[in-house]
């Protein structure tokens, strides 16, 4: 079930209009904004308060939820869980449709770590805990992730003056094993001993492991070198030069696109076997 769920929203973010997700995504984001503003206050029992009632209740909710529709019917809990999990995804009109493009201002390699962070937090986390949990909680882990993602991305807004540790920490702890595993298949689909160096060597030099190693092991499996990435706002992940071989160019954005395509349905075709073995076992 969980592999048709993840197909199907898929399926959804693509043919759907980019209106259609704004409208889910952007009363979320509104909610995280008033949390973060009216509740936080720097104190880190407060950050918890938040992150309880802002992201771990509804997930448990939405757990229950699932478990009661499937318990009426089957295809019940399918629908319920297509339609949680697309509400889980962002970023993706962007990853179907303008990716590939030249970058903008001139810096391919802004461009591509970019489309690389945006396409990991957006897309393909959320996939990796809804293929992970979603025979037992249907996509509530997508779902806690999604919404700590935005509650700690309303407490890096110039408007709120919270700066508690604890939400980066549970943003960190949720990404630290999608991270490795993106990195692994950054390295089946492209140049495998590049990536294995680069995360090895240089993955600590970043200021967020987790991010670190999805950006070097990425800039390896691409053969690629990403320049210095300053720290200000809104970015964690700065870094040192990072990667191995030329500097990135605009072909090497498609080249990226196509990377992320390809690791894609990696992880989409071992969603169906294992979906293929637990119905043959």
């Amino acid at each position: 079930m969980t592999f048709f769920a993840i197909i199907a929203a898929l399926l959804l973010a693509y043919y759907l209009p980019k209106q259609t997700q704004g409208n889910i995504v952007a009363p979320l984001h509104q909610f995280a904004h008033w949390m973060e503003h009216y509740w936080n206050t720097g104190e880190r029992h407060h950050a918890k308060f938040i992150w309880l009632f802002g992201a771990m209740l509804p997930a448990i909710l939405l757990a229950l939820a699932y478990y009661f529709a499937r318990k009426i019917h089957p295809l019940l809990g399918l629908v319920f869980s297509t339609l949680i999990f697309y509400a889980c995804l962002s970023n993706t009109h962007d990853f179907f449709e303008h990716a590939d493009k030249p970058s903008l201002n001139n810096n391919p390699s802004s461009a591509i770590e970019t489309h690389l962070l945006n396409t990991f937090q957006g897309i393909l986390t959320p996939i990796i805990w809804f293929a992970l949990a979603g025979a037992i909680l249907g996509p509530a882990i997508a779902v806690l992730y999604r919404l700590t993602h935005n509650l700690n991305q309303a407490r890096q807004h110039p408007l709120n003056h919270a700066q508690s540790n604890f939400l980066p920490q549970v943003i960190d702890t949720l990404h630290w094993l999608p991270s490795r595993i993106c990195a692994g298949g950054f390295a089946i689909v492209g140049d495998f001993e590049d990536a294995i160096f680069c995360w090895r060597e240089q993955s600590a030099t970043c200021a967020n492991e987790n991010l670190g190693i999805l950006l070097t092991s990425g800039a390896g499996a691409l053969g690629i070198v990403l320049t210095k990435q300053e720290s200000t706002l809104g970015t964690p992940w700065h870094h040192p030069e990072i990667g191995i071989g030329e500097a990135a160019n605009d072909d090497d954005i498609k080249s990226s696109v196509g990377m992320v395509w390809r690791v894609l349905i990696l992880f989409i075709a071992v969603v169906l076997l294992l979906t293929l073995a637990s119905w043959i076992g």
